[in-house]
Formats: C-alpha cells, structure tokens, sequence
C-alpha cells in the first residue's frame, strides 16, 4: 500500500513500504536529509561497501526507492569512484546520482535546485548511447524522471526498477561481464539471481 505524502519539514517515510528490494543489505537506521537530521556519519554510518561492487549499485536502488537519497548517492559514488568518471558508466552513475540529490532538493522544498540537478542528471543519462546498463532501462527511467519532474508528487516518484537485459548473460554492466540466472519470472530480478 503506498503512502501518501508531500515534501515537508519531516524525514520522508518510503512512498511504497513494500517496493521490490534488489539488495539484502539492511537499511540505515534514519535518513539523512541536511538541515534536518544528523549526518549519518555521526549516528549510524552505511553498511560497509566493497568499492565498486555491483552489491553497492543494487543497495543504492534500493535506497533511492525507499527514500534514502543521500544514501543512495554515496552507495552509487562508491561505484563512481571506479570508473573513468567521463565514460559511459562514469555518466550514467553520475547522472542517477545527480538525481537522487535533486530528490532531496525537492523534499527540503527548493524546487529550482532541484530541477537544475535534474537538467544536469538527465543529460547525463540522455547521453549514453547504450538503452540498458545494469538492468536499467534508460528511456523508461528517462521518462519517469521526466513525468516526476513536471508533476512531483509522491504518486509520480520515479522508482527504479530493473529488467531483464535480453543480451544476457553478456551483457556489459558498468565495465563487467556478468551471468544471470534469468527465470521465466523477471519481475524478480534481485541480487542472488546476478552473478559477478
């Protein structure tokens, strides 16, 4: 059942509690939005990451899903960091993570800065030539940001939610080759069914 909210003065709550995981790492024990919490570091600090895994890129899905925004970006640029920042990946990381800030920018009410981290996440995205990275269709999740942007509201959130790449098991993931075990059932694409 999904929650009804609108951005405010209080910690975002998840939209949808029973969103799809695609991690098993567990969640922070609060969510850092800057003016209104402490700063994670100082309470309770992300679990710890191995740099660059694809576990890293799944856990910041999941944080971004369920409004972990900060959380979300610093699991993505743990990611980042490993690429050639102006590659491909490097663009398309940056891009989600640009929007997840703009996310927060959006809770704490300043609309202008978010849609300016959107503009500049978007033409990160909009950039890359390749339609599915990790899972990720691009010109969906394009669309959705999009949709969310012009009409922000908790009903239009773009959730991220991953397919099934039909170029699988060879397909590119952020500089990786990978395998699935892809079932008939690919609404279901979580961690254990990727192998690195």
């Amino acid at each position: 059942m999904k929650k009804s909210i609108t951005p405010s003065s209080e910690v975002p709550s998840p939209f949808d509690p029973g969103h799809q995981r695609y991690s098993g790492l567990p969640f922070p024990s609060h969510r850092f939005i800057p003016g209104l919490t402490l700063h994670p570091h100082t309470i309770s600090p992300l679990p710890t990451l191995k740099k660059g895994g694809g576990g890293d890129f799944l856990y910041g899905i999941d944080l971004f899903n369920f409004n972990y925004w900060w959380e979300a970006h610093e699991a993505w640029e743990m990611v980042w960091k490993t690429t050639a920042k102006t590659d491909d990946d490097g663009k398309f990381l940056q891009g989600l993570i640009q929007i997840s800030a703009g996310m927060i920018k959006w809770w704490t009410g300043n609309l202008s800065g978010m849609k300016k981290l959107f503009k500049e996440g978007l033409e990160k995205l909009r950039s890359i030539p390749e339609q599915n990275l990790m899972g990720l269709d691009l010109k969906n999740q394009i669309a959705r940001i999009q949709h969310f942007e012009e009409s922000p509201s908790a009903e239009n959130y773009p959730y991220i939610g991953l397919q099934p790449d039909p170029r699988w098991p060879k397909s590119k993931v952020l500089g990786r080759k990978i395998s699935a075990s892809i079932s008939n059932d690919s609404t279901n694409l979580g961690p254990d069914r990727l192998k690195y």
